[in-house]
Parts: C-alpha cells; sequence; structure tokens
C-alpha cells in the first residue's frame, strides 16, 4: 500500500502575507502527525510519502497517481489546488483513491463530494483514525469522521470520534520530500540568533478544540473552532519537542492551538514538566477576555509560567474594539485599557511580547467603528516594546461559518453573486471571497470597499513606526472596488 500526502500551495489569487520576512513554508506537522499516527497503529505494510508543495503542479500529479491513497490537506486559500490536483491524477488513475481533510473541506464535505466525482472521501476534523481505517481496508461505514458516497450515489456520513491525544506517538519529518532543503532558512535563522519572525517556525499543538467555542459558542466568522476539546499530555509534549531538538535541531515553535492559556492551571502544569535539556522558542494564541478576567496576581504568575514555558510571543484576535460589531460575531471584547495592562504585564514580568490582529469589514461597521479601531491600534502602539507584529485582515465570510449562511440566505446577495459570478451562490465550494465581502459591506454595514482599504493602509502605517515591515501581515489587504 502506497499513501501520498500533500497540502498544496495558496492558489494564485491568494492575497495573504503572512507577517514573517520569508513566504517558504515549513514542513507540514499536521502531514507528520497523520504519517506516524498510521505507522503505529494501521495494521497492513504501507509506505507514506508527503510530497514538496513547491513543485510543480503536473509533477505531482504524475508522481501521485502512481500511489495508492492520496491525502490533500485542503484550506480555502488552497482548495483550487487541491480540486486541480485530485481532477488530475483521478484522470491518470481511477484506482487512486483521493481524500479530502483540513479545515475547508471539514465545513462542506457533502458539498465536495457532490461537485467532484473524482474525490472519494473527505475527512470531518481528526483524520489519524480515518487515514488507517483506509489503510487497512476498512468499509467506510466504520471509518471514524468520514464522508463518503452511499450505493444511491449520494453522501453519506460514517460517525464521530476524536482522537486519543494520550496515545499520540512521536512524529517528525522524516517521511516529508526535500526535507532538508525546506528546512534549511529555518536552521538558518534560527541558528544565526537573528530576528525569530525572519521565517515561519515549526507548529506544534497541546490542546485541541477551543474553550471559547466549548464556552461561549462559534465565533460568527470561525470556520476552525471545534466544540470538544483534549489535551496532549505535558509530559508528551515536552518529549515531542525534545524529539525536534534530536531530530531536526529545531528550536523555535509555532502552538497551533485555538487559545494555548486554556487555564492557569494547565499553563502551570505544563511549565512545571518542563525538562532541563529542551531547547523552545514558541509564539501561541491567547484569547484576551479571559486573562481579562484574571486579577494582577493572577496575570502576573501566568506571565512567569509562559516565560517558563519558552513563550516569546502570544497572538490576541482582538478583531475590532467596538462592542456593537464584535456582538454581532458572537465575540466578547475588553478595551484598548484592559488590552494594554495586559500585554504590558505579561511583558514586564515573563517578557512575552504581543501580535495583535485585527479584522475590518465585519457586519455593522461604519466610519465611526473603522475610526475607533484605528484609534486603538495607535493606543496600544504606545505601550513601549510590548507589541511587535501586527495582523490585519478584511473580514471574509467563508463557507461554513454563521456569517456565510446569513449571506447565503438573503437572495439579494445570492441575486448578485449571481449576476456577476455566472454561479449559484448555494452549490458554489470554491466562492469568490472578495466579492461576498464586498457584498457583505454593501447589505451589512454603511461602509465601502474604498473606505475598508483606506483604513487598512493607515493602520499599517501607523504600525510600520513601530515594526518592520514583513512582520505586518493579513489576508485580503485589498479589498477592491
Amino acid at each position: 500500500m502506497k499513501v501520498a500526502l500533500i497540502q498544496p500551495n495558496l492558489d494564485a489569487r491568494g492575497n495573504q502575507r503572512q507577517a514573517y520576512g520569508s513566504i517558504e513554508r515549513p514542513p507540514e506537522t499536521g502531514l507528520a502527525v497523520l504519517g506516524s499516527w498510521a505507522n503505529e497503529f494501521s495494521k497492513q505494510d504501507h509506505e507514506t510519502k508527503v510530497f514538496d508543495p513547491n513543485r510543480s503542479i503536473e509533477d505531482i500529479t504524475e508522481e501521485a497517481s502512481q500511489y495508492d491513497i492520496l491525502g490533500l490537506t485542503d484550506w480555502f486559500s488552497n482548495h483550487r489546488n487541491c480540486v486541480d490536483i485530485a481532477r488530475a491524477v483521478k484522470s491518470h488513475n481511477s484506482q487512486t483513491r483521493i481524500v479530502l481533510g483540513g479545515p475547508n473541506a471539514s465545513m462542506m464535505p457533502q458539498l465536495i463530494l457532490k461537485n467532484h466525482p473524482y474525490i472519494d472521501f473527505v475527512v470531518q476534523r481528526d483524520g489519524e483514525e480515518s487515514l488507517v481505517g483506509l489503510i487497512d481496508g476498512k468499509n467506510s461505514e466504520e471509518i471514524p469522521n468520514l464522508w463518503y458516497r452511499g450505493i444511491d450515489g449520494r453522501p453519506k456520513f460514517s460517525f464521530s470520534q476524536f482522537t486519543d491525544l494520550k496515545k499520540m506517538s512521536l512524529w517528525d519529518f522524516s517521511r516529508h520530500e526535500n526535507v532538508e532543503e525546506r528546512l534549511t532558512k529555518y536552521l538558518e535563522a534560527q541558528n544565526s540568533g537573528f530576528d525569530p519572525w525572519i521565517v515561519p517556525p515549526l507548529a506544534l499543538f497541546s490542546f485541541r478544540g477551543c474553550m471559547k467555542a466549548i464556552r461561549e459558542g462559534v465565533c460568527s466568522y470561525c470556520t476552525s473552532s471545534e466544540e470538544q476539546g483534549r489535551a496532549l499530555p505535558p509530559e508528551k509534549l515536552w518529549q515531542q519537542i525534545r524529539h525536534l531538538n534530536q531530530t531536526h535541531g529545531a528550536e523555535i515553535f509555532y502552538m497551533a492551538d485555538d487559545i494555548f492559556p486554556v487555564t492557569s492551571r494547565k499553563i502551570k502544569q505544563i511549565a512545571e514538566a518542563r525538562p532541563n535539556d529542551v531547547r523552545a522558542r514558541i509564539r501561541a494564541y491567547g484569547y484576551l477576555p479571559d486573562m481579562a478576567e484574571m486579577n494582577q496576581s493572577e496575570l502576573k504568575e501566568m506571565a512567569q509560567d509562559l516565560e517558563r514555558i519558552g513563550i516569546f510571543n502570544l497572538f490576541f484576535g482582538s478583531e475590532h474594539y467596538d462592542p456593537i460589531v464584535l456582538s454581532g460575531m458572537n465575540k466578547r471584547g475588553i478595551s484598548v485599557e484592559e488590552t494594554a495592562r495586559i500585554i504590558q504585564t505579561i511583558y514586564d514580568v515573563g517578557g512575552v511580547k504581543t501580535t495583535i490582529a485585527y479584522l475590518l469589514g465585519l457586519p455593522k461597521e461604519s466610519r465611526e467603528t473603522l475610526e475607533t479601531n484605528l484609534r486603538s491600534l495607535e493606543k496600544l502602539m504606545e505601550v513601549d516594546g510590548c507589541v511587535e507584529r501586527l495582523y490585519i485582515s478584511v473580514g471574509m465570510p467563508l463557507r461554513g461559518t454563521p456569517w456565510f449562511n446569513d449571506l447565503e440566505r438573503d437572495q439579494d446577495v445570492k441575486t448578485e453573486y449571481h449576476q456577476q459570478t455566472g454561479k449559484d451562490l448555494a452549490i458554489d465550494d470554491s466562492p469568490d471571497y472578495g466579492l461576498l465581502s464586498r457584498l457583505s459591506l454593501r447589505h451589512r454595514s454603511s461602509v465601502s470597499p474604498k473606505e475598508i482599504n483606506e483604513y487598512l493602509s493607515r493602520m499599517i502605517n501607523v504600525s510600520k513606526q513601530k515594526m518592520p515591515e514583513y512582520r505586518i501581515g493579513g489576508f485580503m489587504l485589498d479589498i477592491g472596488e
């Protein structure tokens, strides 16, 4: 059994800046985890290869068609490349079973199977046991988290099952093609001791699921929130980091958890479990409303624990500082003053700097709310030395989110979308998100694309006074007219 895995590069239409000095993408952790899990738990002999996404699509499809299973990681930003590769591979070899997984595929599995007959399966959320089931030749209905076609040709779902993270084996990038070449710039930047934002770090995870979604419900613009939490034991996390130290010399990491400091207790457990010989500098995601509920003593204690873990930056998705806009997105916010208190404290006590993220163009946006965000950023930039990175994006109503569903129910939006694209929004699995954002502005806000672009530019200029331009990134940095 031969298994090929790939996370294709961004579609040509991608309008994204990662806020790193290099656009080189490091080896994909998710595919490393899948390969390691399959090696540990599959009962069948097989070999797994993770393809280098920087090869041409023609080269990838020609070789992938020689494999029994092809798995593709599907994001909204590379969906067209996933579909193109799947189509081409199937045309070369109709026996290759093609599987889509990843956050985008998880939001529209039935639509993908209906629109693309050359795609055999879609995995919804955790994919470890799904891949093992396919390799072992189980019947589709016996494989967890799997969408497939029934006898009548209609999409069917097997059953949900969450991966037991206590069983997680150590993973590395030994199955990745050209791994040494792909790690070259990362290791050069790391070992030089220069700015850690020169290249993207390797991803880790310690927790799956979003505590914000579990406690408060999913944000209306979010596709990745899972309302079921499960944690990797702290000892396993440090074993994994040590393994990457020893195998690849890797020391700078990005914790891909939706929220890393889920509780003070959990952070303390991770800090206390850290072995002395492990080398780690880590950036992670935080959640301001939870940290705002801590008194100053509790916040200082967490900052100390974050420093012991090796956290050098927390990414805070403030998104917006107007409470009316946030409430429409089912997102709690805090004041600029509270934000400043938190980022100043974690920097002064733990040396943890901040990435601040904004979303412009959400429903109920107005000239006044845009001005609120601009003024908030100016104030945060005055918190000396704390904010070292900005992520500013135009909000996109991604398929599967409550925001998208709201627009899809609007007949005027559907009509205008069809007039401009010739497509039916209800069945388009590769929507024109730039157009949808502009339609949302027209029907759900009182501002124009021109005004959004104006404030994007003004906020970027504010940030450029305090940080190098390569630390400023985001999605759809020009929404058009």
